[in-house]
């Protein structure tokens, strides 16, 4: 397959936000260094952290002008140096810089097979949501048969994943999302489902543990929210693990751990996972692809946008108006 020299892709020329993002035709093809590999895009997963650095607010984010996205699906097309595996023709996905793009650089040791009979589209989510939901879960959560599970945005990528994770060890799930939801989000497995737009979360939550709240809350909402999960975390042994901030800063003070939210907070970033716990990554991607042999995670088929209307989407996720994992196709 010959390689051009350019390419269409989504270039973010400010910190105002994903309506700044272009659409560029003269976009150079990177080339795979040592170790890496180069890919032709296929499909591309839209996440919040792509909507953070849109904003400025993801810590250590590029600085514009950038090729934005960074998990992407394809066909090996090239290989550098010292790479022994995967070689040209296979089918990947995985993580780097610059995925709203036709072409991207990946580290080989990184990329993780499309597993066969599925689609590249359907693969999204094996190297971000799907492990951030196990580890959340499981080496962080510490979830165990009985145990009740508060889930926020349980209608996403992530927390589609989770719902169906936590009813596999046994758990008890109360899920959040908005109502137009509800429906899909019971049809994963949720036992209970409570209104993401409104009501009091903790008391609700506390209602339905006949006081003694939840066991994990897995928290990516943020904003007010997060005063909410660690309000209906069990007192003393509730674990309350944060993984994301699509609603903006929440700050607690040591003053509360004290004497108003005594629980257990763990900070969950799958990317820092990945480079300071390769070990626990690697029992994590065992754990998941057991799951998937065992038919608990099927694949599932995103939204999907073209690439010029990548602003659209992160758009609209940002508006939590989307279901599920969505998908640029370049």
């Amino acid at each position: 397959m010959s390689i051009p020299a350019t390419m269409r892709a989504l270039r973010q020329t400010s910190l105002n936000g994903p309506q700044d993002m272009r659409l560029i035709t003269d976009a150079p093809v990177p080339s795979p260094g040592q170790g890496e590999v180069l890919i032709r895009v296929t499909a591309a997963g839209v996440n919040f952290a792509d909507i953070s650095k849109a904003h400025g607010t993801f810590a250590g984010g590029p600085q514009p002008p950038y090729l934005a996205g960074f998990e992407a699906a394809g066909e090996v097309v090239a290989v550098g140096e010292a790479v022994t595996g995967p070689q040209p023709g296979a089918r990947v996905v995985g993580v780097g810089t610059g995925a709203f793009a036709e072409y991207m650089v990946l580290p080989a040791a990184a990329a993780v097979p499309v597993p066969a009979g599925w689609t590249e589209q359907q693969a999204l989510g094996l190297v971000v949501n799907w492990p951030t939901a196990l580890a959340a879960l499981r080496p962080l959560g510490g979830i165990a048969a009985g145990h009740v599970v508060l889930i926020h945005a349980a209608a996403g990528g992530t927390g589609q994943a989770a719902v169906r994770m936590a009813k596999h060890y046994g758990a008890t799930v109360i899920a959040t999302a908005s109502p137009g939801k509800h429906e899909m989000v019971l049809a994963l497995g949720a036992d209970h489902v409570l209104d993401s737009l409104g009501g009091d979360l903790a008391a609700e939550v506390m209602d339905l543990t006949g006081g003694s709240g939840a066991d994990v809350v897995l928290e990516s909402a943020g904003g007010a929210t997060f005063a909410a999960s660690l309000a209906a975390a069990k007192r003393v042994t509730g674990r309350v693990i944060v993984y994301g901030v699509a609603g903006g800063e929440a700050p607690i003070t040591n003053w509360e751990l004290v004497y108003k939210h005594q629980v257990h907070i763990v900070g969950l970033n799958i990317g820092v996972l990945i480079q300071a716990a390769p070990q626990i990554f690697g029992e994590l991607m065992g754990e998941l692809f057991a799951l998937i042999a065992a038919g608990v995670l099927a694949p599932s088929r995103p939204t999907v946008y073209d690439l010029a209307d990548g602003p659209k989407a992160l758009t609209e996720l940002e508006a939590r108006a989307t279901v599920g994992k969505l998908a640029l196709l370049p």
